[in-house]
């Protein structure tokens, strides 16, 4: 079937000046030129906006009674076991939003002190049970036997009606020790977390990396989606709520899973598409026998046909510094389908892939934070589509603390789902303080360009026309002239541009100073342009 670049449900993203800095890794990082004041104003303003959608994503899908009935609907219905996906089948399905409302400006040391865990239900000694007696599990820390394995479990409960599942990652401190990534996350996510070990590191100590793998005739994966499909209709939490979390090998484990549980959605932090592209592997053919390379009946040695499953969402983040990611596992995906990667945010399908500029001592080990997660899972939801993810590449590459980091990241997303006219052009990604709109259908580049100084809280909106011969022409120069008395800004130039500033406004007013500085003067614009080609 044709492959299509973006959802059906939401506006489709236009590839432009942002293709060239496609791949292409900025050393150094010396634009870093933000400031650590948070604006308190806007961040609250944006907030408020989150609740606001949410409640008009409700209101459009009723069609009596408003949001409260359609919630009401939403509890009382009948919750059955997430079922497995079909091979072929391909059917969208209705989501609801993850989060109400996100608290941005939460510092990084009320996020340290917030994210302290008691293990001493974490190290106690687990319950057995079999897969059908989930039901009856009260204990945290649990393990479900297989008849070729046992899953170690650990949950923390919830009166939320979402399931968080987290996977683990390789590296442990023994090699039969038990190990559960992202503890802390529990205190930060509102619903049930559900952490699952890998059971390799059990059944075969030598290896470096699991992938959740099994034999040659026994899936362990699929004893994971056996596993969280129960646990979620035990605990009556619709797929559309289960949300697979991991990083590298867990990362992975996260989109098979995803793939295989109808309507769930998987976030993975630099994952493995490709087991057999990890530079560390050997050491798994030594001990399983298992040729990563050779042909497997469950479709374990490459998962990228998970992404031609309308059914389930997958969001990719993936580090451009790490060769070892980025490279090797996902370059060849798009290679597969014929398209081009651009740095910020690819939509294949239903797969979001996000190339991000994270500036870390270990390459690979360069993931997003728990509220960095939050806020993406939130904007992915419920926040306007495609053109709210285009920040959040830039935002991972931010230096500064979570606040500043979250506030650049809802102003951007709040500003690029506004509704622009046709003959703009949304990016594909922007910078910290700066942000294209080209315009379509004219002779010679010319663009829209809104500017954020968080120093003084201000913005700014102007047009750019960028052509070096237009610098003395004098009816391009009459033009901006023209732009700047209908608009009340100012004309200036640089060496290669002319363009119009408008007078600074607030945070709060971006979106509404760029439409009224596009109703003024794109008709002269236009006009201008039709004049000249006669």
């Amino acid at each position: 079937m044709p492959r299509k670049a973006y959802l059906p449900t939401m506006r489709r993203i236009h590839i432009d000046y942002a293709t060239a800095r496609a791949l292409n890794v900025r050393q150094g990082g010396s634009d870093r030129t933000l400031a650590s004041k948070e604006p308190e104003a806007t961040v609250r303003r944006f907030v408020a906006i989150l609740n606001h959608r949410f409640r008009l994503f409700l209101s459009r899908n009723s069609n009596k009674g408003g949001a409260d009935s359609i919630l009401e609907r939403y509890r009382t219905r009948k919750i059955e076991r997430p079922r497995v996906r079909e091979s072929g089948e391909q059917r969208p399905v209705e989501r609801s939003s993850a989060f109400d409302g996100i608290d941005c400006l939460v510092s990084d040391k009320a996020i340290k002190d917030m994210m302290v865990v008691d293990k001493t239900d974490v190290m106690s000694r687990p319950v057995k049970t079999r897969l059908g007696k989930l039901a009856h599990v009260s204990k945290s820390r649990f393990d479900v036997v297989f008849d070729h394995c046992a899953i170690e479990c650990y949950q923390t409960r919830s009166s939320s009606k979402k399931l968080y599942v987290f996977f683990s990652g390789a590296g442990r401190k023994g090699k039969t020790a038990t190990k559960f990534d992202r503890l802390t996350w529990s205190r930060i996510f509102d619903g049930i977390c559900l952490y699952i070990e890998d059971p390799m590191y059990k059944n075969f100590p030598t290896i470096d990396v699991g992938w959740y793998y099994g034999t040659r005739t026994v899936c362990y994966l699929d004893h994971i989606v056996e596993l969280v499909s129960e646990f979620a209709r035990v605990n009556a939490i619709d797929s559309k709520d289960i949300y697979l979390i991991g990083s590298s090998c867990a990362g992975y484990a996260a989109i098979y899973a995803a793939d295989k549980i109808v309507g769930s959605t998987s976030i993975s932090f630099n994952p493995q598409i490709v087991p057999a592209a990890w530079d560390k592997n050997r050491r798994f053919f030594n001990a399983t026998g298992i040729d990563l390379e050779g042909d497997d009946s469950f479709g374990r040695n490459n998962i990228a046909e998970s992404f031609d499953n309308a059914l389930s969402r997958f969001v990719i983040v993936s580090n451009v510094r790490s060769q070892r990611d980025y490279a090797a596992q996902i370059l060849p995906v798009f290679a597969a389908r014929g398209i081009e990667p651009h740095y910020g945010l690819n939509v294949i399908n239903n797969a979001y892939i996000i190339l991000a500029d994270m500036l870390h001592p270990f390459d690979h080990g360069a993931f997003p934070g728990p509220m960095e997660t939050k806020v993406l899972l939130s904007l992915l939801n419920d926040g306007g589509g495609n053109d709210a993810l285009v920040p959040y590449a830039e935002m991972l590459k931010s230096a500064f603390g979570t606040a500043t980091r979250l506030s650049y990241m809802t102003l951007w997303s709040e500003f690029l789902t506004s509704d622009f006219p046709d003959f703009i052009t949304v990016p594909a990604s922007c910078d910290k303080k700066s942000c294209r709109l080209p315009v379509k259908g004219l002779p010679m580049t010319c663009y829209y360009q809104a500017y954020i100084d968080f120093t003084k809280e201000k913005c700014v909106v102007s047009f750019y026309v960028s052509d070096k011969k237009i610098l003395k022409n004098n009816n391009y120069i009459k033009l901006m002239q023209d732009l700047a008395e209908a608009s009340g800004g100012v004309m200036k130039s640089n060496k290669d541009s002319l363009f119009v500033h408008s007078a600074n406004v607030s945070h709060a007013d971006l979106d509404l100073a760029m439409a009224g500085f596009i109703a003024k003067t794109s008709r002269r614009i236009f006009r201008h342009f039709r004049v000249s080609e006669k």
